[in-house]
């Protein structure tokens, strides 16, 4: 409970339960309204639930009394931003919807309706509230508010929903994962070995999170992930979140306090139809930066001969093929296929895991700028691809083929295969019906899938740059599915999921992309295109001084008795090469962050004037991603591990320097580097 109290009033919940979803510390990540009743209960203390119900149902002063629950909404969401409020007011609603997903009864699993009533304290009403069909409006501005009103500062919020119903599948979408368990996620990924550079079909990754997610997830969400028909839209949008979670991931993670790197080595395959021979390589995928130097790795256990393998990044996301010190390239049929290999560089604390499989799937490597065919740990739909599989699983495969979903032609190879393996190929599989019981790693996507890549961001949202589009990206989607971008109808190919944006789209207004089947919408994702920026300037904006005091002229360059001055390039009077940059002004975006020397001293976004109880030593932009020394030299400025302040402040320390790191460029000064090097240092083993 806030230490002034419950809320009285519905704007007071309102904003309780905005700020403790959308918070800084949340920038540039997955955001979702999740709303259960220790949420609640946590604002307006125990029991308080009915007390909050009331407050929705009165609605903020401008509503209309006598109006119904979603005439309501609909009102507080007309003309909100001309209001001067911090967040979006129709966010209660929102919450007493995903609330009403939690209420307990004797009601099926997909009567949604009944306990939303229930929490409305009318359980004799039946079917849907008047208007309720028009709340999808809330949802969607509070899209375009999180990713194009605040450019992701405060967390990422994107239209997801659960099954056919989207009206009901909004809040269900909401209720799925708790935020714990989002964050915990990483570590189930480690023990699972998965690669956020191509995720695992749906019934491997439920398979996967499953073993590994004892004691980390609910109960609840296990069971879940046990039995797909049990509640199949709930376990599609649940795998849709952990797919993008995985995506996201950088495959970095802590081990006794130090930063490991995770990566997967994948197959690579030549065939020579006419030599019959197969050349197989091995090369490193990951979604996380490669050491400047490459990588030297080593077998991480005592069952090889301890050879030295090295790669260093080829394409972006990519290594080149494993080498010797001699440089051979290893034979990657050589490897026992059927067995989990791991290699480590203790160097950079790099591990890289060759998974176990009984059956390998490659598609081509055209699109990922590859020769050959390229390992992919799923299977695509409707796409040409190619299998190695072991003898044991050969019968499977036989009987797949005779079934008529899938036409499956061997390849012969008398040479590059490991002993009894044996390669197909296939124009496409359309169904896995008698297939997937046997052999789930070849099971098709259970449900359509719909992403950007590529492309340039221009905040932490869901926004691009007009010059620099995404692709739109579709996996598991049905030869009858349709892929629209508002009114345009997308031109599916053959052989790829990933489509070019129409030509002409608007610009700063939301932008649609879904996937179709009939009538129904199966996915949908908003993105935004924003006008290409103005990158020259004809004369400088400002003039500092060498202690970051702007001058007065602002035309043109000040006089010579003024002394040393900058702006930007431009620079006159002795300066020497170790003097620190000018002290930053205070960036007038207001996405920012205030960080001192102890673990715990931060501020996001203070408001003018500053007044701190210790001094501030780095200002973190946020928006520009630049870190700005301001402290007052290098020895007073050293990073203090002892931590102050409440959990909150330590894990926001820790989040905005550690966390983030990556988002801000590398600093030039030598001496600065260091010393910022050194906080993230004591960051990464700061706990909260």
């Amino acid at each position: 409970m806030p230490p002034d109290g419950p809320p009285e009033s519905y704007l007071q919940w309102n904003d309780a339960i905005g700020s403790k979803i959308f918070r800084p510390e949340m920038a540039g990540r997955a955001t979702f309204l999740y709303v259960d009743e220790r949420l609640i209960e946590s604002i307006g203390g125990s029991g308080c639930i009915p007390t909050f119900v009331q407050a929705t149902l009165e609605g903020p002063p401008w509503a209309k009394p006598g109006a119904g629950l979603c005439q309501k909404a609909l009102q507080t969401l007309a003309g909100w931003r001309g209001r001067g409020l911090a967040l979006p007011p129709y966010l209660a609603f929102l919450a007493l919807f995903v609330l009403a997903v939690g209420v307990a009864g004797d009601f099926p699993a997909h009567a949604y309706y009944k306990r939303l009533w229930k929490l409305l304290g009318r359980e004799d009403a039946e079917g849907t509230p008047p208007s309720f069909d028009r709340m999808l409006t809330l949802w969607d501005d509070l899209e375009v508010w999180s990713n194009r009103d605040r450019g992701g500062d405060l967390g990422v919020f994107s239209v997801r929903f659960a099954g056919n119903w989207i009206h009901v599948g909004l809040p269900k979408a909401q209720a799925i994962l708790t935020e714990h368990e989002r964050r915990d996620l990483t570590k189930i990924f480690v023990a699972a070995t998965l690669d956020p550079t191509d995720t695992p079909n749906d019934l491997e990754l439920a398979a996967s999170i499953r073993r590994h997610g004892a004691g980390i997830l609910r109960h609840s969400t296990l069971e879940l992930l046990k039995d797909p028909d049990a509640d199949p839209d709930f376990y599609s949008i649940l795998l849709d979140i952990i797919n993008t979670e995985l995506e996201e991931w950088d495959g970095e993670w802590f081990d006794a306090g130090d930063e490991k790197t995770q990566s997967v080595a994948r197959l690579c395959m030549r065939v020579d139809n006419v030599s019959k021979r197969a050349i197989v390589r091995l090369r490193v995928a990951s979604s996380a930066d490669f050491p400047q130097d490459g990588l030297t790795l080593t077998d991480d256990d005592d069952n090889h001969t301890g050879t030295t393998y090295e790669c260093e990044e080829h394409l972006p996301g990519w290594s080149s093929p494993l080498r010797s010190r001699e440089s051979e390239e290893l034979n990657g049929a050589a490897l026992d296929w059927r067995r989990t290999r791991g290699f480590v560089d203790l160097r950079t604390h790099w591990r890289v895991r060759f998974p176990a499989r009984r059956v390998r799937i490659f598609v081509s490597g055209l699109p990922l700028q590859l020769p050959g065919l390229v390992e992919v740990w799923r299977l695509p739909r409707d796409v040409p691809f190619t299998v190695a599989a072991h003898d044991d699983v050969v019968p499977h495969l036989r009987a797949w083929n005779d079934s008529g979903e899938v036409a499956l032609a061997e390849v012969p190879i008398i040479e590059g295969l490991p002993s009894r393996w044996r390669l197909y190929a296939s124009p496409g599989a359309a169904s896995d019906l008698h297939i997937r019981d046997h052999v789930p790693e070849l099971a098709l996507p259970s449900a359509a899938r719909i992403k950007l890549v590529g492309g340039i961001k221009s905040s932490e949202g869901n926004s691009y740059f007009d010059f620099a589009r995404p692709m739109v990206n579709v996996v598991g989607a049905g030869s009858n599915d349709q892929v629209w971008i508002g009114s345009a109808k997308l031109e599916r190919g053959i052989d790829t999921d990933t489509l070019l944006l129409p030509k002409r789209l608007p610009l700063g207004e939301p932008i649609t992309a879904e996937v179709r089947s009939e009538a129904s919408v199966r996915r949908r994702l908003t993105f935004f295109l924003e006008d290409d920026p103005d990158w020259r300037q004809a004369q400088p904006s400002c003039f500092m001084n060498g202690l970051g005091t702007q001058l007065l002229t602002s035309i043109a360059e000040p006089d010579a008795g003024e002394g040393p001055w900058i702006a930007g390039a431009l620079l006159t009077g002795a300066v020497c090469a170790d003097t620190f940059p000018v002290f930053p002004q205070i960036p007038e975006h207001g996405h920012y962050f205030i960080v001192g020397r102890r673990v715990g001293e931060v501020v996001a976004n203070p408001h003018l004037p500053i007044d701190l109880d210790w001094p501030a030593i780095w200002i973190l932009d946020a928006k520009e991603g630049i870190v700005h020394f301001c402290g007052p030299g290098i020895s007073a400025s050293e990073p203090v591990a002892e931590a102050t302040g409440d959990r909150q402040a330590v894990r926001l320390w820790r989040e905005v320097v550690w966390n983030r790191r990556k988002r801000f460029a590398p600093l030039q000064n030598l001496k600065l580097s260091a010393l910022w090097k050194r906080y993230l240092k004591v960051a990464s083993v700061a706990r909260g």
